[in-house]
């Protein structure tokens, strides 16, 4: 009977630090961004992180100020849009899907937002975003 448990808890105790080993490595490249005001005439540009994964990027809003609707999408160092872009009007985790993930692993690369087409007001947001995929911080 002893034995099963120690099994028990050794096998639990290996998840819980293989699980925390995944998260540490996706938290590091990890960008927090606001609150940051997105107006119809400029978008907001993160600073540059680099993209480790073949995973999705993702974005984990924590506020759209007035359930207005925003777009997001991530870009290369030269402005190029590597993602398809994503609309969203509340505080959830957005992922936007790489054109071609494998050729974008190794590059810097940041999170673009703007106000979507519908929008025309100013929208207060924040949250924190990752070239690869997490689901929490």
């Amino acid at each position: 009977m002893k034995l099963k448990w120690k099994k028990r808890i050794l096998l639990v105790s290996v998840i819980a630090m293989s699980f925390g080993s995944l998260m540490v490595v996706n938290a590091s490249n990890t960008g927090a961004y606001g609150p940051v005001y997105i107006t119809k005439s400029g978008d907001y540009i993160s600073g540059g992180i680099s993209k480790d994964g073949a995973e999705p990027a993702s974005n984990l809003v924590g506020e759209v100020q007035g359930n207005r609707s925003l777009t997001c999408w991530i870009v290369d160092s030269n402005g190029s849009r590597l993602t398809g872009k994503e609309t969203y009007d509340s505080a959830e985790a957005v992922y936007m899907s790489y054109t071609d993930a494998a050729a974008a692993k190794g590059k810097v690369v940041r999170l673009v937002i703007s106000t979507a087409i519908t929008n025309f007001t100013s929208t207060r947001t924040w949250g924190n975003w990752n070239p690869d995929y997490i689901t929490n911080i």
